[in-house]
């Protein structure tokens, strides 16, 4: 389980845990610095994984890169997301990642 904790204001000193991102996130996600627990994160070898944090903490970048990761390793592998739809969802994050990396998607709506 992975908590990401909220930023503590717009001022806060730097955080000295920041690291530079894995290439799949530089590259495809366009994020280019992740916090220590970010790239934990990431980089778990855990099929399943809890991460929990405030809006704006990441949780979607991890999620984008991990995606691409797996779809790189084995083009065979098949990757089925849920996501909640409505106004801030992060979808045009998840399509601009996955298209920059070349990945096929369907993206199914439930009206």
């Amino acid at each position: 389980k992975f908590t990401f904790l909220p930023k503590k204001g717009k001022n806060s000193v730097p955080n000295p845990g920041v690291v530079t991102a894995p290439a799949v996130i530089r590259n495809f996600v366009k994020v280019d610095n992740l916090t220590a627990e970010q790239y934990q994160a990431f980089k778990s070898s855990e099929n399943l994984l809890w991460i929990n944090g405030p809006a704006g903490a990441g949780k979607s970048v991890i999620l984008c890169g991990r995606i691409i990761k797996l779809v790189q390793l084995n083009e065979d592998n098949k990757v089925v997301l849920f996501k909640f739809g409505g106004k801030g969802n992060n979808c045009q994050l998840y399509q601009s990642a996955l298209k920059n990396a070349d990945v096929e998607y369907q993206d199914t709506s439930m009206s």
